[in-house]
């Protein structure tokens, strides 16, 4: 009956949940015992597929009715039911899980975070050093900090739709590299992606009203002789006007926000970030 194994437990969006396909109750009174079609079979490559992009791994499927085997395929071809892609509903529990399943908008706000989640750990680089795309747990740290700390706040909303909108429509802005909308801070001015037009790239996440997630990235852009590539911390100064971003104590950029883009001081531009004396591009244009 269980086609895949996932996590036993409803998951956050942190926890990268979704990952096991179940069937549902109503599927379970299906046709069992007869011989699979064709199409039946297409469908179970379907998910063997579908699984192994997702986890990088074979999918092992145990015996199934038939009847589950249509709506399976249609998740896996990307056709979803109306509930929350970070648990499933069919064991959602509590106030917040409830509301979540029960309405279509929040549903699809679900559904926002979890793929924002995923992409700003690959726009911070967070994923570069590991293996199978799973991020390294040091360096990802901060970002499942800050995540649990909204859940925290939003599960206070309990089964309040309105509230939970809110709760998720300020993260989904601060996963998107933009600002926090009910808690500004100096931070938030930092807050976004950045490219010079060709090779250098930067990314800025706010963790708190004066903190913040930065990575930059640049290469040499002929015969990429050299290539600097930073990922750490930002402290915005006293007066807000600078970002001082460093890794694990040690010194790293001191950024500032002009009508030109995002500013690396001069002093801090290549060191011991960039290999055979490069320096990353200055200033850098925000993104779009």
């Amino acid at each position: 009956m269980l086609i895949a194994r996932g996590p036993a437990k409803p998951c956050s969006v942190e926890t990268r949940c979704g990952r096991g396909l179940r069937t549902t109750a109503a599927a379970e009174a299906g046709l069992g015992g007869r011989r699979p079609s064709k199409g039946h079979q297409r469908a179970r490559r379907i998910l063997r597929v579908a699984w192994r992009r997702k986890n990088h791994g074979p999918l092992r499927l145990a015996p199934l009715p038939l009847a589950a085997l249509a709506g399976s395929a249609l998740i896996a071809a990307g056709f979803r039911p109306a509930e929350a892609a970070s648990f499933v509903c069919a064991r959602a529990t509590g106030p917040v899980e409830t509301a979540i399943c029960s309405d279509t908008g929040l549903s699809r706000l679900d559904e926002r975070l979890a793929s924002a989640y995923s992409a700003a750990a690959r726009k911070l680089g967070l994923t570069l050093a590991s293996r199978n795309g799973a991020p390294d747990a040091q360096a990802i740290a901060p970002l499942r900090e800050s995540q649990r700390a909204w859940i925290a706040e939003r599960n206070r909303c309990g089964g309040d739709v309105p509230c939970l909108r809110r709760q998720y429509e300020r993260r989904n802005s601060v996963l998107r590299f933009g600002p926090d909308p009910d808690a500004p801070g100096p931070a938030d001015r930092f807050a976004g992606r950045y490219t010079d037009g060709r090779l250098a790239r930067g990314a800025i996440l706010r963790l708190a009203p004066d903190r913040a997630m930065v990575r930059l990235h640049d290469a040499e852009p002929t015969q990429g002789r050299w290539l600097c590539e930073f990922q750490g911390l930002g402290q915005t100064s006293g007066d807000g006007a600078r970002l001082v971003a460093t890794y694990d104590g040690e010194p790293g950029y001191t950024l500032s926000i002009s009508p030109r883009g995002l500013t690396i001081d001069d002093d801090t531009r290549g060191g011991v970030w960039c290999g055979m004396g490069g320096a990353i591009a200055s200033p850098l244009r925000r993104e779009r």
